[in-house]
């Protein structure tokens, strides 16, 4: 009868004190649930740490890849296979993922190039069945190019090599050659220029086209921007290294100009005939 008289007591004040004690739990589960769900809800979003948001998506047009590969840091090192096979001036080395920052300077990129050797080739940058593309990186002072051999795998472009060599060795070197003075020295770039140069622009108002002749010696008033120290340019097309014709379209990365100049082999010598900016 005691033991039992006990156990009524007993029994009574046990659920008093874990329905206090649950009530307790809840009261402290709720704010760690509220953390725990954002927490959830964030890892649920987020991504591996090799992949970039812009890496879920199939990149299509080369052009279009290789803007974001210039100004995003992130999505460049997804699309470069490491180790990077390199050839350095004829010898075989690899770049390791820590080793990349200084070993192309793609950051300081702010115009790039595409380069054609005839204007049949023109429109090349937005065709989606082109898989592999090279990139020259052209150090104008210091004679040395940098190419990028990019493949398109599974959808994707990738870096897959690298190589370095004195422009002498390259097959447009003598374009390159001509580039850089024509970039650097105002009396060589004056004197092969066409006197006149055919001109063509948009007008921004009504969106038509204004073309005619200038006189060389406006050319300042109507030039762009040339690079002149690190020219990075892509190569499409046909490369054709004995044609007579090239052409350099210019593309700002901030200010989402483009530039096309047209140079053509004048008795030997490379002249710049024509201007188109919009």
């Amino acid at each position: 009868m005691k033991n039992t008289s006990f156990l009524s007591i007993l029994l009574p004040l046990f659920f008093i004190i874990c329905i206090a004690s649950c009530s307790e739990v809840k009261k402290g589960e709720s704010a760690v649930s509220i953390v725990d769900k954002i927490s959830m809800q964030k890892d649920s979003f987020a991504l591996p740490a090799e992949e970039h948001p812009l890496s879920r998506n199939n990149d299509g047009v080369f052009d279009d890849f290789f803007y974001n590969f210039v100004v995003d840091e992130d999505f460049r090192l997804t699309r470069i296979q490491f180790p990077l096979p390199n050839v350095h001036f004829g010898q075989c080395t690899s770049i390791k993922q820590n080793e990349w920052k200084n070993a192309a300077p793609i950051d300081e990129c702010k115009i790039y190039a595409i380069l054609y050797s005839s204007h049949t080739d023109f429109g090349a940058e937005k065709d989606t069945t082109i898989r592999e593309v090279e990139v020259d990186i052209i150090h104008l002072k210091n004679d040395r190019i940098q190419q990028l051999f990019f493949e398109c795998q599974d959808n994707k472009w990738m870096l897959c090599k690298m190589r370095t060599m004195i422009t002498r060795a390259h097959t447009n070197n003598s374009f390159f050659d001509f580039y850089t003075n024509f970039a650097n020295d105002s009396t060589f770039r004056q004197q092969h220029i066409k006197n006149p140069f055919h001109f063509k622009t948009e007008d921004e108002y009504s969106n038509e086209s204004i073309e005619g002749s200038v006189n060389a010696e406006a050319w300042t008033e109507y030039s762009p921007e040339l690079p002149d120290n690190i020219l990075v340019c892509i190569n499409y097309g046909k490369k054709n290294h004995t044609s007579n014709e090239r052409f350099l379209i210019l593309s700002d990365l901030s200010a989402g100009l483009s530039t096309t100049l047209k140079f053509k082999k004048i008795r030997d010598s490379w002249m710049l005939t024509n201007l188109e900016n919009y």
